[in-house]
């Protein structure tokens, strides 16, 4: 699912989708190596900046997602205070925590940040507001 845009306008903003693979102990090895986490770019692109979205399986105090919010990313949910706000229920007694997170560049400002329950998903979808900078 990873998905990256490149915009041909050199004004325009980049946006990548991601799913990275859960830390469980059955697919330690492609979590440590077949992740996406080391090749998420700065977040720094040109006049406006970057979006990453999607299910990052890791919350934001995760060692990898501290690394990549390093770069420059700040997480929409937690500009607007709902940054504790759960985003998957896990069931089978697990506890309901946010892995799934719309990461900005410093120069975007976060308007809304809104989860909305999707039937039939164990995941909130995520719909975001951001204004872009002035080119």
């Amino acid at each position: 699912m990873p998905t990256l845009v490149r915009p041909r306008d050199a004004s325009a903003f980049r946006f990548a989708a991601v799913h990275i693979s859960p830390p469980l102990p059955k697919s330690l090895v492609d979590y440590q190596e077949n992740n996406v986490f080391g090749e998420l770019p700065a977040a720094t692109y040109r006049a406006k900046g970057s979006i990453i979205a999607g299910d990052f399986n890791a919350t934001l105090d995760n060692r990898r997602m501290r690394k990549l919010l390093k770069l420059g990313y700040r997480d929409a949910a937690e500009q607007v205070g709902a940054g504790l706000a759960p985003t998957w229920r896990a069931g089978r007694g697990l506890a309901a925590i946010t892995i799934d997170h719309v990461l900005v560049s410093p120069e975007m400002a976060v308007r809304s940040y809104q989860r909305i329950r999707m039937a039939g998903s164990d995941h909130d979808a995520i719909l975001v507001t951001v204004q872009l900078p002035r080119a």
